[in-house]
């Protein structure tokens, strides 16, 4: 950490010695420093934000809703069509003595989820592609490094968020595969996922259900840190140039 604060501080006196050494008076070079810092440390960023946001602009909640409850509707009207009750494929409630009813109640709810989770997962792929777009533009902006390669130590940020959202889809998965591993067990389960009849009652031994846990992944400080290092040579060898050049004069 304090290693980071110390490259952090160090391009700003390297900014601070080019600035000193191209420009004879004083307080112009103290002003043309803090304007330029200001502009790479917030202003650019911010800007950036705002381009990225128009470039792939994100869909309204309400949009979505409508989108969702489309779909829904048209599953629903396709199972359960209210004008023909008696003739609709889930008129039959799901029971062990009926398979074939509860595979048409499975089908039903395994549609629906279908379309909810692809639904939640694409606008929050969206949301974090267009973070992580900005996020990746913005590190021209040492501020923005020394920020980024702290969340990565501290496994925080929008990079450690993306690495969780990713383990828990997988754990998702991990999950439902559990349970229909245990239930293909019992020979007495109609093994029809994931209709509550369709599967094993048999009680489930705690101990074998997979437990999620976060890994941490401090490599996301990496890449910052070394346009941290980047620009501290490049500022450096700048400003040391500019001085050899005065020396000349």
């Amino acid at each position: 950490m304090i290693g980071l604060f110390a490259l952090h501080i160090s391009i700003f006196i390297f900014l601070g010695l080019f600035f000193s050494s191209r420009v004879s008076n004083a307080i112009t070079s103290l002003v043309w420093l803090l304007l330029t810092w200001v502009c790479l440390a917030f202003i650019f960023p911010s800007l950036l934000g705002l381009f990225v946001g128009t470039l792939d602009p994100i869909l309204s909640i309400e949009r979505i809703s409508a989108e969702k409850r489309l779909q829904l509707a048209n599953i629903d009207a396709e199972f359960r069509p209210a004008e023909l009750v008696k003739a609709a494929k889930l008129s039959e409630a799901p029971s062990v003595d009926n398979p074939s009813a509860t595979r048409l109640w499975a089908t039903y709810f395994r549609e629906r989820s279908e379309v909810q989770t692809r639904i939640a997962d694409a606008r929050v792929d969206q949301q974090l592609r267009q973070v992580q777009l900005t996020r990746e533009l913005a590190q021209i902006s040492p501020t923005a490094c020394f920020q980024y390669a702290m969340e990565g130590l501290a496994n925080t940020g929008i990079v450690s968020y993306i690495s969780f959202v990713k383990q828990v889809r997988r754990y998702r998965n991990t999950f439902i595969d559990f349970i229909k591993t245990a239930d293909k067990s019992d020979p007495h389960s109609l093994h029809i996922y994931p209709v509550r009849e369709g599967l094993s009652q048999k009680p489930v031994d705690p101990e074998t259900v997979p437990v999620f846990k976060e890994r941490i992944l401090h490599q996301n400080a990496i890449f910052p840190l070394g346009l941290l290092i980047l620009f501290n040579i490049l500022f450096f060898t700048a400003a040391q140039l500019s001085f050899l050049k005065c020396d000349l004069k």
